[in-house]
């Protein structure tokens, strides 16, 4: 039996059902990103990505950082990655077990 792997359109579902169940909801924290807020102030794709940026990128130099920091270091990251290469990890990152009932 092989699993369906999780892709972008399946971003995309979810949010559209998130936005269904509650079409008010905070729109995610990330600068230009109109997806609604995933259990928290970002979206999930956001989300992965960020924890890819502060465990595989960034690691204890996150340390020092104050929330400000964290967020310009994180979206100029981003930005500079490029929009492909950033698909690829929440992709990547998107296999795990992850409850994606929504």
């Amino acid at each position: 039996m092989t699993e369906d792997k999780i892709t972008l359109e399946d971003f995309k579902i979810r949010y559209k059902n998130i936005l269904k169940d509650n079409p008010k909801i905070e729109r995610c924290s990330f600068v230009g990103c109109k997806n609604p807020a995933d259990g928290g102030t970002t979206c999930a794709y956001h989300r992965l990505l960020f924890d890819h940026w502060m465990c595989e990128v960034k690691g204890a130099g996150i340390m020092g950082m104050t929330t400000r920091g964290r967020r310009i270091a994180f979206s100029r990251w981003v930005h500079k990655t490029g929009k492909a290469t950033c698909d690829a990890i929440v992709l990547d990152m998107a296999q795990y077990n992850i409850n994606w009932v929504c």
